[in-house]
């Protein structure tokens, strides 16, 4: 959803994201799988992000990973976020790629 919103409205957007999947999980319309935690910690990580909040980066599934790195880079472009905020990102993908390339089967 995030790629086909204008870049000033990511971050509202990401707020009103994670509440809806805050409901869907609280109303059992869906489960607290590996997509949804996946989705509220970007959600997450966005809204702390264009606060300045320091906040650790969450391990997110590799498949995430590449859609994640877009909008973040978008933001970054757009000056939303800051620079540091894709170098950090860039780590945390690769630590991602590491554990998916790590892990059998």
């Amino acid at each position: 959803m995030l790629d086909r919103v204008p870049v000033k409205a990511i971050v509202r957007a990401a707020e009103a994201e994670r509440r809806m999947v805050e409901d869907d999980i609280a109303a059992r319309r869906t489960e607290a799988d590996r997509d949804a935690t996946s989705v509220l910690a970007f959600c997450n990580f966005l809204i702390n992000a264009a606060r300045g909040i320091q906040c650790a980066f969450p391990l997110w599934p590799i498949e995430h990973c590449a859609y994640y790195r877009k909008v973040v880079q978008r933001l970054v472009e757009a000056g939303e976020l800051p620079e540091g905020i894709k170098i950090k990102f860039d780590i945390s993908f690769s630590q991602a790629l590491v554990r998916a390339l790590a892990t059998p089967g």
